[in-house]
C-alpha cells in the first residue's frame, strides 16, 4: 500500500477568500461588458430622441425637453437676463422672427441651390461665412432636406414655438455643425448653427416666434427690410445705417420707389 501524501491544513477563511476573488473578477468582467456595449450602442444607434411634451412657463409659452438627458429647456423668464441685449430680426415674408446674439450681424440673403432663400448672420470681421444660418423651402418636407446633409446624425427633438423640430449633428468633430429642421405651414426650415454657437442653441431658439406674413399685415407692420439700410430722422437730419435692417420709429428710409415712414408696432 502506497504511503499517503499528508495534505496541508488550509488557514481558515482561505477558501472563501478565493471565491470573493472570483466574484470579483466576474463582476468586473460584467462592468467593463456592459460600458464597452454602451459605447458601441451610442455611436451604431445614437442617442434616443426625446419625448414630444411640453412643460407650460408661468408667462404662457412652453418649452420641450432637449439635451443628452432630455431635460426641459429653461423657461423664457429664466433667460432673460442672457439676451435682453441681443438684436431682434424680423421677416414678414417667411413669418418669422427671432433674437441673435449681440456680435453677429445680419450679412445678407441670397439664393439656395433648390430656389430657396437663406438668410445668414456672422461676425462682422467675417462676414463670408455665417455663424447662424436659416435655408427657408416652400414644398419640401423636413426629409427631402435631411437627405442634402452629409454625415450626420439625428441627435435629438427640440421645441420651436410649439412645433417639433428634428435636431441633426455632423460626425466631423473639428467643425461639428448643428442643424435644426422643422415644417411651418407651406414652408420647412433649416436652421444652421457654427460650433461658435452651438452653446447659444437654446438661447436662440426660445425666442423664436412665428408671426404673420406680409400679405397678412399692413404695411405699417414691415419694419425689417432684407438688406442693410440707410436711414435719416428727419427731427435732427441725422443719417445712419442699420446692419439689422430695423429702422427705429420716427425715421425715414428712402428706397427706390421713393420715401416713407416707418412705424413699429410694440
Amino acid at each position: 500500500m502506497p504511503p499517503q501524501i499528508p495534505v496541508p491544513n488550509l488557514p481558515e477563511g482561505a477558501h472563501q477568500g478565493k471565491s470573493i476573488k472570483w466574484i470579483l473578477s466576474i463582476l468586473v468582467l460584467i462592468a467593463l461588458f456592459g460600458v464597452g456595449y454602451w459605447i458601441y450602442a451610442s455611436e451604431t444607434f445614437g442617442p434616443i430622441a426625446c419625448t414630444a411634451e411640453a412643460k407650460i412657463c408661468p408667462d404662457g409659452t412652453s418649452v420641450g425637453r432637449s439635451g443628452p438627458n432630455c431635460e426641459f429647456a429653461p423657461c423664457p423668464t429664466e433667460k432673460q437676463n442672457q439676451i435682453s441685449d441681443w438684436k431682434t430680426y424680423k421677416n414678414t415674408q417667411y413669418g418669422f422672427e427671432f433674437k441673435y446674439p449681440m456680435n453677429l450681424a445680419f450679412g445678407g440673403e441670397g439664393t439656395s441651390s433648390s430656389g430657396g432663400k437663406y438668410m445668414f448672420f456672422s461676425n462682422p470681421s467675417v462676414l463670408d461665412r455665417g455663424e447662424i444660418t436659416i435655408t427657408v423651402e416652400k414644398g419640401k418636407t423636413v426629409a427631402d432636406l435631411k437627405n442634402k446633409l452629409e454625415n450626420v446624425k439625428e441627435t435629438g427633438t427640440v421645441n420651436v414655438d410649439n412645433v417639433l423640430a428634428r435636431k441633426f449633428s455632423t460626425d466631423n468633430p473639428s467643425n461639428s455643425l448643428t442643424y435644426i429642421l422643422f415644417e411651418q405651414g407651406s414652408y420647412v426650415f433649416q436652421i444652421t448653427f457654427e460650433p461658435v454657437q452651438i452653446s447659444n442653441i437654446d438661447n436662440i431658439l426660445s425666442t423664436f416666434k412665428f408671426i404673420p406674413l406680409t400679405s397678412q399685415v399692413g404695411e405699417k407692420d414691415r419694419i425689417c427690410l432684407q438688406k442693410p439700410t440707410t436711414a435719416k430722422n428727419p427731427s435732427t437730419g441725422e443719417s445712419r445705417d442699420f446692419p439689422d435692417s430695423c429702422i427705429p420709429e420716427g425715421w425715414v428710409v428712402c428706397p427706390t420707389e421713393g420715401c416713407y415712414s416707418v412705424e413699429i408696432n410694440n
